[in-house]
């Protein structure tokens, strides 16, 4: 993934891995809209 993110949810489909929301920091203070996917292929 391009973006470092600390908890966020993550999801295998086909052959891809999808990541989504999360924050840059841990601790939950800011959060994060950015959605990436990525192939496993």
């Amino acid at each position: 993934m391009l973006t470092p993110r600390h908890g966020m949810g993550a999801v295998v489909i086909d052959d891809a891995v999808y990541v989504a929301g999360g924050g840059p920091q841990m601790g939950g203070g800011v959060k994060s809209a950015i959605e990436e996917a990525s192939s496993l292929a």
